[in-house]
């Protein structure tokens, strides 16, 4: 799609819920991973800005794609804490992207943060903790 920022690319739906959301966009930075969208009518709420849920859907994945890389090979997590503090509007058309920074990724726990920004305005501040889980074995 041509109105999706240099450098990132679609991400694979986690999921049936993510289907309905997407397309949801990612790429790795050189202070973190950012996640972005195109906000699209579906997405809005009766004020046609972006609904907090789906703001917080946005978080979650960002957090979820960086916690998942923040490790070699890359591991597969779930949520424990999630906060979001919303500070401004998104409108429908306008590019939205999280900025996720890995504060740790200890050995079972991974902490990070992130700004939501639209341009050059900050819409959201987020913090969350996530779980490592283990990687798949082998068949016993």
């Amino acid at each position: 799609m041509s109105d999706i920022p240099p450098g990132f690319e679609a991400l694979d739906p986690f999921g049936k819920f993510h289907e309905l959301c997407g397309p949801i966009y990612a790429k790795k930075t050189a202070d973190g991973f950012s996640v972005g969208m195109r906000v699209a009518d579906k997405h809005g709420n009766r004020a046609t800005n972006i609904h907090g849920g789906m703001l917080a859907m946005l978080i979650d994945t960002a957090f979820t794609y960086a916690a998942r890389h923040a490790r070699n090979p890359p591991q597969p997590n779930v949520t424990v804490s999630l906060s979001i503090d919303m500070m401004g509007p998104a409108k429908q058309g306008e590019w939205v992207e999280a900025r996720v920074e890995v504060g740790r990724a200890g050995r079972s726990t991974t902490f990070l943060s992130c700004f939501v920004w639209v341009g050059e305005e900050r819409i959201a501040r987020a913090s969350g903790v996530f779980q490592v889980r283990a990687l798949p074995g082998p068949a016993q």
